[in-house]
């Protein structure tokens, strides 16, 4: 199933409560924070969390920045084998870094 969050508190909220198997976060939040950002606070409590970024943005600091963090980014519009084909592969790296 699905857990949605609108904004930073309720991600981390909503992760309490339950732990995602991936999250799929936009890279441009509200209040100045990133994708990156929550996905970094998340995996604090969930070391190896999966996870993918989604963006319009396509700015080289934008790329430079998600592949430092070493985190999967697509672009907009988001095509439906696109994203599992990244969802995968972020489950993929997840695995072995586990072994």
């Amino acid at each position: 199933h699905v857990l949605l969050a609108e904004d930073s508190p309720s991600a981390l909220s909503v992760a309490q409560t339950e732990q995602p198997d991936i999250v799929l976060a936009d890279f441009r939040l509200r209040d100045d924070e990133n994708g990156i950002d929550i996905i970094r606070r998340l995996r604090q409590n969930y070391t190896d969390l999966p996870a993918v970024l989604i963006s319009g943005d396509t700015a080289p600091d934008r790329l430079r920045e998600a592949k430092q963090a070493g985190i999967k980014l697509l672009h907009k519009p988001v095509m439906a084998d696109a994203l599992k084909q990244a969802m995968a592969q972020a489950f993929d790296t997840t695995m072995r870094a586990q072994t």
